[in-house]
């Protein structure tokens, strides 16, 4: 677990499963690559033909082909896909080999879903308090670091504020949840 990787995408834009695939593999296996880690003997590929195609592409950019096993398992049909191989390897559905390559991308969801629930769930937060103005998304990020959700944010005492953010941001911030009716129980104590 201590070589799973989260990534940010940053050069797609809009939804494009292929492209996203081109970046993420490039990022990482070039990141291996500059820190001169060890490669892995397999890599599993979320996806059928395209996907593997699109992986394939990035790893021949960076000179890897045929470095490593690469294949991709297409899910509908738990289907087994080899670079340049036109039909997929199809394996027992109740063979092992199977059950091990489910398992991994079971695992790869499963991180990979933790990551965006808490992703869009930090955004939703940060959005809220950027709705304060002189707020920004660090200054967000920081009271939420410190009090852990925008309900505690909203019923802190301008002191405990002022000590994260400033006086003038934490005045802000009181006033801001005062007009939107939140808040503590009215007995906010200026500094």
């Amino acid at each position: 677990r201590k070589d799973y990787r989260h990534y940010n995408v940053k050069t797609v834009t809009g939804i494009d499963d292929f492209a996203t695939m081109r970046e993420v593999v490039d990022r990482r296996y070039g990141r291996l690559l500059r820190e001169g880690a060890p490669l892995p003997q397999l890599v599993v590929i979320d996806g059928g033909k395209g996907q593997l195609a699109s992986a394939m592409e990035a790893l021949e950019t960076l000179g890897l082909a045929g470095r490593m096993t690469v294949v991709g398992l297409a899910k509908k049909e738990e289907e087994v896909f080899f670079p340049g191989d036109n039909e997929p390897l199809r394996l027992p559905m109740d063979g092992p080999s199977l059950r091990l390559i489910r398992r991994i991308r079971d695992e790869v969801h499963r991180f990979g879903i933790g990551f965006h629930r808490k992703k869009r769930s930090a955004g939703a937060f940060s959005n809220e308090l950027e709705k304060v103005p002189g707020i920004g998304r660090t200054t967000a990020e920081s009271l939420l670091l410190h009090f852990r959700s925008v309900k505690r944010v909203a019923a802190a005492e301008q002191s405990e504020l002022s000590a994260v953010v400033g006086p003038t941001k934490a005045a802000r911030i009181i006033a801001y949840f005062k007009d939107k009716g939140e808040g503590g129980d009215g007995s906010r104590q200026g500094n």
